[in-house]
Order: C-alpha cells, then structure tokens, then sequence
C-alpha cells in the first residue's frame, strides 16, 4: 500500500510537472515577442544615437565591413518581409503541432527517464514470454500457458503507450509538414542571396557603376587566365616524353587538365573579386555612413530646435556635411599615415587601421555576421549556394 501510494504520488507530480510545462510552452512565444516589444520602445529614445554610431563605424571603419553594410540595407528592403512571413507561419505550424499532440497524449509525452524505464521494463516482459512460451513447447505445462497469456496481455498494455506515441508523432509531422518546413527555408535562403546580390549591385551603384563589380572581375580573369593556362600546360607537353604526351591524349586526362584549369581561373577569379570588392566597397559604405551620419545629426538638430524644420535631403549644409565626411572616411581608411605613393599603394592594397579592442569587443557579433557574409558571396560564385 506505501509503495502505491508512493506511486500515486509520483504520478500526481509528473502531472502537475507536465502541465507547469505545458503553460510555459504555450506562454514562451508570447513572452519572447512581448520582451522583443519591450526592447525595440526602450532603444526607440536612443535611435538617432545608435544611427549615428552605424554611420560613423561605416564610415570610418567600413573596410572591416564590406558586405555587412550594403546587406542590411537591401536586407531591410527586400529580405525582411520574407523572413517575417516565414517566422509566422513557422509559428503557426508550431502552434499546430503542440495542439496535435496535446490531443493525442493529452497527458503529456512522458520525460526521458520514465521513457527508459518503460523500455526496460518492456523489454524484461519479453524476456519472461519468451522464456513461458519455451516452457509450454518443451513440456505443455497448461500454468506455463496461464503465465504466457497473463504476460502477454501485460505486454500488450505496456505496448499501448508506444502506439499512442506513434500516432502523436504522426498527428506532429502532418500539422509541421516537413516539405512545406523545407520550403520555407529554401524560400529564405533565396531572399538571403537575392539581398545580398542587391547589396552588391548598390554597392557598384554608389560608384556609378552599373554591374556586379565581382562577377565582372571574375568573368575577366577567367577569360585571361583560362587559355594562357591551357597554352602552358600545351607547352610543357610538348618538352616532356613521349608518354606524358600520350597521356595528355588520352580522354580522361584531357578532362582532368580541363577541371584543374577551371579549378585554377575560378579560385584566381574569386580571390580577385573579394580583394578588389574590399577595396571599392570601402568607398561604398563611405558614402552610405556619411550620408546616416549627416541626416541624423540634422534631425536632431531640427529636434532642438538649432535649425529651422525642412526636410534633410533638400538642405544644403546636409550635403556639405555629407561631403566632409565622406572625405573624412575615405582620408581615414585609405591615407592616414602614409608618406609616400609606395605607402599609398601598401595602405590601399593591404594596409588596414586596427579596430580598438574596446570596439572590437563590442562588434564582434558584427565582424562574425561579415565572415558568414564573404563565404556565402564565395559559396554564390563558386556555385555551392546555388
């Protein structure tokens, strides 16, 4: 009697457990998007200051930024509807998916331990039937019998959970439909290389370029390199043996020296793409952190009332300012502390001030967001992330 009172009394928490659970699942997406609320009206009075701060750090660090700035802002435009969009249905399906199997299992899925001890005892069921059914082969013991239907029927009852599992989890995949799930994903990746392809397409805009600045420099070494590289290996067969000449006959060395080739101009391609991108987006986000900082340092201006209200792009001192500092940005980054034109070279092709540590610090999830940026531009035009 203790030890089933005792068991009552275990069943009697794990339930009350699973139902503490069960709120909290229910309240979590709620209390998330209530904090993201709270968050976005506690910055609200500290826009104009974290604006500035961007525009300054794409000014005047925009080198350690090259991709990071312009993605943001084709991000914001083209991007951010599709992930919301994703983010609510994902939510919805997930709602829909705790509602199947909260109607399958209303109880609640069993904890991890007691799922063991299940299993166990389960499995030392089968033992027993096993070991019954043996017994009533060899001898036809008709208690042998007895014992084999009684645990058999036993089994069937410990079976039982297993199945309403089963049906649980097939009620979850139905409402969650991998497919659609996979789909989802695939549609956000694609609005992630679309923004990320307009970045850089407004990037060679801001230069009075019209064309993917990378694409066109990879196409060109391509072009370049490709047939000297195939004149060389011609050359260098034609000075070895007369095996090695047999070899560059044979099909599938021809087809081996034609992936190596590729292999070769695309790698140089893409190399070429980053180190020329690095440099002339720098100039890019220049222009972009100039103009953040120039506007809102003129509405805050406007907001204490030092200028007379108008609107920032029709002002005349915005596009002074805009100027200066962009010229500031570009002095900073490109012709701070050089003192002769091998020194101008060295800064422009390698030369990069510093971040300070207390900033580094600070951006660090920023510079981290960058490096995923720049593998996934490699990954776009080696043709991985297609």
């Amino acid at each position: 009697q203790q030890q089933q009172q005792q068991q009552r009394q275990q069943q009697q928490q794990q339930h009350q457990q699973q139902e503490e659970s069960r709120g909290s699942e229910e309240d979590w997406l709620d209390s998330m998007e209530a904090t993201a609320m709270k968050v976005q009206q506690a910055l609200e009075p500290y826009r104009s200051t974290m604006l500035l701060s961007v525009g300054a750090i794409a000014c005047f660090y925009g080198r350690r930024f090259t991709y990071s700035v312009l993605f943001w802002r084709a991000f914001r435009v083209s991007g951010w509807p599709a992930a919301r969009r994703a983010a609510e249905e994902l939510r919805q399906r997930y709602r829909a998916a705790q509602a199947a199997a909260r109607r399958e299992w209303p109880q609640g899925f069993p904890s991890f331990q007691a799922a063991s001890d299940s299993a166990r005892q389960t499995v030392a069921r089968l033992q027993v039937v096993q070991d019954a059914y043996q017994s009533v082969q060899q001898s036809g013991d008709m208690s042998a019998a007895d014992v084999l239907a009684s645990e058999v029927t036993a089994l069937q009852d410990d079976l039982v959970p297993a199945r309403r599992a089963g049906s649980a989890l097939v009620a979850i995949s139905a409402e969650l439909q991998p497919e659609r799930l996979l789909e989802l994903w695939r549609g956000l990746y694609a609005a992630l290389c679309a923004a990320l392809s307009a970045a850089m397409l407004e990037g060679a805009g801001l230069l009075g370029l019209s064309m993917n600045i990378g694409e066109s420099v990879a196409s060109t070494i391509n072009r370049v390199m490709a047939p000297w590289l195939h004149a060389l290996v011609d050359r260098v067969t034609e000075r070895s043996s007369r095996e090695v000449q047999q070899l560059r006959e044979d099909p599938n060395a021809t087809r081996w020296v034609e992936l190596a080739v590729n292999g070769v101009c695309n790698s140089l391609g893409i190399v070429a793409a980053l180190f020329v991108e690095g440099r002339l987006f720098t100039i890019s986000n220049a222009r972009v952190g100039a103009a953040i900082m120039a506007r809102e340092g003129f509405e805050i201006l406007v907001r204490k009332g030092v200028v007379p209200p108008k609107a920032a792009s029709e002002a005349l001192e915005v596009r002074i300012v805009e100027c200066l500092l962009f010229g500031a940005g570009v002095y900073f980054q490109f012709f701070r502390g050089t003192r002769s034109i091998a020194g101008l070279l060295w800064s422009i092709s390698w030369g990069s001030h510093h971040l300070p540590g207390t900033v580094r610090l600070i951006l660090s999830p920023a510079l981290v967001l960058e490096t995923w940026l720049q593998t996934l531009v490699t990954a776009m035009r080696v043709g991985v992330a297609k």
